[in-house]
């Protein structure tokens, strides 16, 4: 199959051969450009809101399909990868596409083994390679009349791009002039400064070479160029590095190293800049104004009793947007003041403090698992990080601000960057009182209008809608007025620019001021400063029609943002709706089909909402409907099952937390298992178990049937959080009333349900006879239901129980039946658990060799999944079959990174088993103190457990030790009580 080439820098071209393929449909070019830059598959529904917003909800469909039609008979059909539902590219497909290969080239760079903004002279040819590629701006010239969200897609692609050349530009030239290579260097200068004239740092840089080149004159030229573009432009001077660099040009004091980094070391790297990793927005828009508060930001943090910065401020303020630029800011510096990091966690879906932790463990990467809450195992993980959080709209959980005082004190590196409505009241908290962009007085003359920072923020946006607008006698001091009346108030004022294509100025400042006054009683707890927000707020309203006014109001109940079909869907808001409020600024369209709504416009929005329940049903019985789609696929481990739900979680929370007050939809009993089992995934017990408890409260006391079965299955997921978090005696308990409610029902399969979790947990207890015989009556009702999965998960627990008795032969056949019945269900989750147990069994016949290798299996599916609890399983355990085959140094490395895993996790019983393989490969190295100190720190862990079979274990290990020791009354104590527990547990 031959070669289909797409260019994308420039209009869009297709090639087969060297011969060009010709489509005449502008769309069918667009969507191919669109699947190819973005890989994963695409819901149809998506696309054809996306490129026909102005369709209803059928005929989208129908256009869509007509156009993957077109494109199938030039491609032929293999390029597409589709059914009735979703769309994408056939990986295997040979497309070359050159915005790929540019992308490609720069990423080889990044991930040479030097930091990503340095140039070594082998990474001078790919950034070569790159930059020829790009022989103009992305899809430069083509546009769809009808597409403006595509429209939108294609100028984020273009300025991207941009930055990327720009980026690459910039290291070529230091990378060639380091090696004074000045023909080279400043051919790929003059291009960076040619594309971004008005970026000082590139005329900088065309100033360095040029004067290390011996060509003084034309620095000094360049910097007379410099300075009159950003005199004629921006009405600005040179930055003060700018003058500096013109300064040591005129006294010929120009050091190389300095200008251009230092010289290569033994990679010939050229050390650009070392910024840490962060996970910051890309920003979407011109920063404008605030020098004075950067400057007060990176003062205050970098003093070191100042631990913890509040940007405060009202709503609309732009806290958020200084805060990212601070940030990024400090991010990119050259030498970072926090070398592991710049982290943004947006806290605005938040409900409560206590899920806080979870959002801060999102933001840096930290997943969570095991007994310890959220809180402990990101204390752990931050204490010895030199990093700054930044906890973006705090306001709504200031009740519970003490919570980021502890970390503060449990971490010592840690700073803090906060934006919030309301001020802490905190001991650390450094404040900064944030006000308006200046504005000026609409008397002023319009020259010296153009210098204030809120009449600048107005005409960028105002472009952005109507790109020939400028500043004229007419509007100015219309302009000016609008600006002064929002109190240079940023949203307020972007606001009001988005209406500059349908609205005079005057207009749009008569209705503003008209409404001020009207508003100064909408909410009771607003401050007088922020009335005039609201007063854009209502003037955006006002300017609705009053189906786009119920469609924005409908669509407040979404949290976490939403795709078109699920606009269409609960709120019946149609796709060209969407594309009208998104233009009006009322909606952010990014990631795609995905829509936003910033959270005081969902606030103000929701207000409007009031008293119609109709809309939160639809909503919760949508995301109903989303997680029982993915139910099987997602419990089965599919990642892009995995994704689909990640991504709509803060939708999901909101629609339980309706759905515990309105149990009487079957919405709780719809979202229970998708939701239980993420849970479990992403180790959210504590916060599953809060969940759970709140909907049982809410079902009980249960009379109807249905609610009966409902309140059985909260039970029994409730147990299976208490079973994780090792609280044996509570996931008892719950598993009991588990199986009243279903017993009380008359449900087969719940009583087997019911049944396996309480056998399960009455075997942690200890208690593996009376766990035997009810996880025997469960497999019979499961095996009479044909129910798979149950007897899969009840053969799994068998195997536990009996090789706690004794009975390994027993114990292999049940693992083993339990892997077959996961592998015919297409479960690759449970088939990597199951994989682990037939280690283990191999392990117990002294087949070592034969465990190690189904470790690597299991831990193989278990890193392709994602499930990092898993794979530490793997490593323990490995490290415990090296032992026996004698491989001790193996078998210490694969114990450590286990037990550095289980740590971070915060997994008691993790933590304990590793502890245990480290202190017998210390004894078999003859180390028996550092043995003796491992097998106590064990032994206490499977105590405070109650894991009575493990407890019994380890006095027999630590028993051993201490004979060695010579410590022979202790032994034989230890041997004593572990002898009683044995017998207790009939593990004899």
């Amino acid at each position: 199959m031959s070669t289909i080439n797409l260019y994308l820098f420039g209009p869009p071209r297709l090639e087969r051969a060297g011969e060009p393929v010709r489509l005449v449909r502008r769309k069918a070019k667009a969507l191919l450009a669109y699947l190819l830059l973005n890989p994963q598959l695409h819901s149809r529904e998506a696309l054809a809101a996306f490129f026909w917003p102005e369709h209803d909800h059928q005929q989208a469909r129908a256009d869509l399909s007509r156009i993957l039609s077109v494109l199938s008979k030039q491609l032929g059909k293999a390029w597409l990868k589709a059914d009735r539902d979703t769309v994408g590219i056939t990986p295997e497909f040979p497309f070359r596409v050159d915005v790929l290969q540019f992308q490609h080239l720069l990423a080889r760079c990044e991930r040479h083994p030097h930091s990503p903004e340095q140039v070594c002279e082998a990474c001078l040819p790919n950034l070569a390679a790159a930059v020829a590629l790009y022989q103009a701006d992305f899809l430069a010239g083509f546009t769809l009349a009808d597409g403006a969200a595509f429209d939108d897609w294609q100028m984020f692609q273009t300025e991207r791009l941009r930055q990327a050349l720009a980026g690459a530009l910039e290291r070529l030239g230091r990378g060639y002039g380091r090696q004074a290579q000045w023909e080279t260097a400043l051919n790929y200068a003059k291009r960076w400064a040619s594309s971004e004239p008005l970026h000082e740092a590139a005329h900088r840089q065309l100033m360095t070479l040029y004067a290390l080149s011996h060509q003084r004159a034309a620095a000094l030229a360049q910097y007379a160029l410099c300075r009159q573009l950003l005199a004629t432009e921006l009405m600005t001077t040179p930055d003060t590095a700018t003058q500096a660099l013109f300064e040591r040009i005129q006294a010929g004091a120009l050091d190389p190293e300095r200008e251009l980094g230092p010289a290569p070391g033994s990679m010939g790297a050229i050390e650009v800049r070392a910024g840490p990793v962060h996970n910051l927005p890309h920003p979407t828009t011109s920063f404008v104004g605030r020098q004075t508060e950067l400057d007060m930001i990176f003062d205050r943090l970098s003093q070191p009793d100042c631990r913890l910065v509040n940007i405060v401020g009202p709503g609309g303020m732009g806290k958020t947007r200084l805060a990212l630029q601070a940030a990024r800011l400090l991010a990119q510096q050259t030498r970072p003041a926090f070398g592991d990091g710049v982290f943004m966690a947006s806290l605005a879906t938040v409900p409560t403090i206590e899920q806080m932790p979870l959002a801060l463990a999102g933001a840096v990467g930290l997943p969570l698992s095991g007994a310890k809450t959220a809180f402990d195992q990101l204390v752990r993980y931050l204490q010895s990080k030199k990093l700054l959080l930044l906890l973006d709209n705090f306001e709504h959980l200031v009740e519970g601000a003490t919570l980021l005082a502890d970390l503060l004190q449990a971490v010592s590196e840690i700073k803090v960057l906060v934006t919030s409505r309301i001020r802490l009241n905190l001991y650390e908290e450094w404040l900064i009182d944030l006000a308006g962009l200046d504005a000026p007085d609409p008397a002023i003359p319009l020259a010296q209008a153009l210098n204030y920072n809120a009449v600048q923020l107005f005409l960028q946006r105002a472009r952005q809608t109507k790109p020939n607008f400028s500043l004229t006698a007419t509007n100015g001091a219309a302009v000016g007025r609008i600006c002064q009346t929002l109190e240079g108030m940023p949203l307020a004022i972007e606001l009001a620019a988005a209406w500059v294509r349908s609205h005079p100025c005057q207009d749009i400042a008569h209705q503003i001021q008209h409404n001020l006054d009207f508003l100064s009683t909408s909410l009771r707890n607003i401050p007088e400063r922020q009335r005039s927000l609201r007063a854009a707020f209502e003037h955006s309203w006002q300017l609705l029609d009053p189906p786009e006014q119920t469609a924005f109001a409908r669509l407040s109940v979404f949290r976490g943002g939403f795709t078109a079909e699920a606009a269409w869907v609960v709120a019946h808001v149609s796709a060209q709706t969407l594309v009208s409020l998104a233009a009006k600024s009322l909606l952010q369209q990014n990631r795609g089909s995905r829509y936003d709504v910033h959270e005081l416009l969902r606030q103000f929005g929701a207000e409007k909402l009031a008293g119609d329940s109709t809309c939160a049903a639809a909503h919760a019985d949508y995301f109903a409907g989303v997680l029982q789609q993915q139910e099987l696929t997602f419990i089965n481990g599919d990642a892009a099952a995995h994704d689909r739900v990640a991504v709509e979680m803060d939708n999901i929370r909101t629609a339980w937390q309706w759905a515990a007050t309105n149990p009487d939809g079957g919405v709780l009993d719809r979202l229970l298992g998708t939701l239980a089992a993420w849970c479990e995934v992403q180790g959210w017990f504590q916060e599953g178990r809060t969940w759970l408890t709140e909907a049982i409260a809410a079902v009980e006391p249960a009379s109807t049937e249905d609610e009966v079965l409902l309140l059985g299955r909260l039970e029994e997921a409730l147990a299976r959080f208490h079973d994780h978090l090792g609280q044996y005696e509570a996931a008892q308990t719950h598993a009991e009333r588990s199986l009243d409610c279903f017993r009380h029902a008359e449900a087969p399969a719940g009583i087997a349900g019911a049944q396996a979790v309480l056998g399960f947990a009455l075997s942690a207890l200890g208690d593996n006879l009376t766990a035997q015989t009810m996880l025997q009556d469960s497999l019979q009702l499961f095996e009479q239901l044909d129910h798979q999965r149950g007897q899969a998960e009840v053969f799994y627990y068998l195997s536990f129980i009996a090789t706690g008795l004794g009975d390994t032969v027993q114990g292999l056949v049940c693992v083993e039946k339990s892997l077959a019945l996961y592998q015919a269900l297409g479960d690759e989750r449970n088939t990597a658990r199951g994989l682990f147990l037939l280690g283990n069994y191999q392990i117990g016949a002294g087949q070592f060799a034969q465990a190690l290798a189904y470790y690597e299996r299991s831990k193989a599916l278990h890193q392709q999944l994602g499930h990092r609890v898993g794979v530490a399983d793997c490593l323990k355990n490995e490290a415990h079959a090296a032992f026996f085959l004698g491989q001790l140094d193996q078998s210490e490395q694969s114990g450590q990174a286990a037990l550095k895993l289980f740590t971070e996790f915060g997994d008691p019983n993790g933590i304990a088993g590793s502890l245990e393989n480290l202190g017998r490969v210390a004894a078999g190295r003859g180390d028996y103190l550092l043995a003796q100190r491992y097998l106590e720190q064990s032994l206490s862990g499977f105590q405070r457990m109650g894991n009575s079979l493990r407890v019994a274990l380890g006095h027999a290990y630590l028993g051993h030790v201490l004979v060695e020791l010579g410590q022979l009354e202790a032994a034989r104590a230890h041997f004593r009580a572990g002898l009683e527990l044995a017998l207790g547990a009939k593990a004899v």
